[in-house]
């Protein structure tokens, strides 16, 4: 759940942004989580991003990482994944 990796002062809700972007990875479930991607988002780096990876996961729980995000819904699209890489890649502007 999402909820157990993002354990941070600012809200989803109200600043999405500043929720995940340079924020420590937090996952009570998952130690190996932290110490592998101790970073939520990595303003340039995909691939060194917690969130990102947690998008790539297949569906079902890796004993590592935990479960693929999003847990609620069906698994995005590719298009949807690729926008997220080439927002992060491109320095996760809050814009």
């Amino acid at each position: 759940d999402l909820v157990d990796v993002i354990l941070v002062d600012e809200s989803l809700e109200t600043n999405p942004w500043a929720a995940i972007v340079n924020q420590p990875t937090v996952d009570l479930a998952y130690p190996k989580a932290k110490a592998m991607f101790p970073t939520l988002v990595v303003p340039g780096k995909a691939a060194e991003s917690f969130f990102y990876v947690k998008l790539n996961l297949p569906l079902g729980i890796d004993p590592n990482l935990g479960s693929s995000m999003p847990q609620a819904s069906a698994k995005l699209d590719a298009a949807t994944i690729a926008a997220f890489k080439s927002w992060i890649d491109a320095g996760a502007l809050d814009d």
